[in-house]
């Protein structure tokens, strides 16, 4: 396993187009061995970055003169929260800097790449399992 740097953005993407990649080629290569090695180090990204955004929202959200910050609950079971227009933009802006924040991953480079994988694959999983 090596460990690199990538942004949550490029985390979502290479997450999206790995799960694309493994429903249409379905036999074992090293490609895949390195997808699913590199997917368990992304899911622990990923959940930081819930965790994250979960905190975000409750720091910009309404809170009364006393401190108390309401909110309601969603079918979900997620807190919905109320925001000022300042605290919806911070918030937004709080977001945008999350999705962008660069986070260490463990990866693991595919030591062989399949003759037929096509270059919109290649760049997306560059720095995650293609060195």
């Amino acid at each position: 396993m090596n460990k690199t740097k990538q942004s949550h953005k490029a985390i979502f993407n290479f997450i999206a187009n790995a799960n694309v990649y493994l429903k249409m080629h379905t036999e074992e290569t090293k490609l895949k061995y390195a997808i699913e090695r590199t997917g368990e180090s992304v899911n622990k990204a990923v959940q930081a970055y819930q965790l994250g955004l979960k905190d975000l929202k409750l720091e910009h959200a309404l809170s009364e003169a006393n401190g108390k910050v309401p909110f309601t609950t969603n079918e979900q079971g997620e807190r919905e929260y109320e925001y000022t227009k300042e605290g919806l933009k911070a918030l937004d802006k709080a977001i945008e800097n999350l999705f962008n924040e660069e986070v260490e991953i463990e990866v693991y480079y595919a030591t062989e790449l399949p003759e037929t994988l096509d270059e919109s694959f290649k760049q997306v999983f560059k720095g995650f399992v293609i060195e």
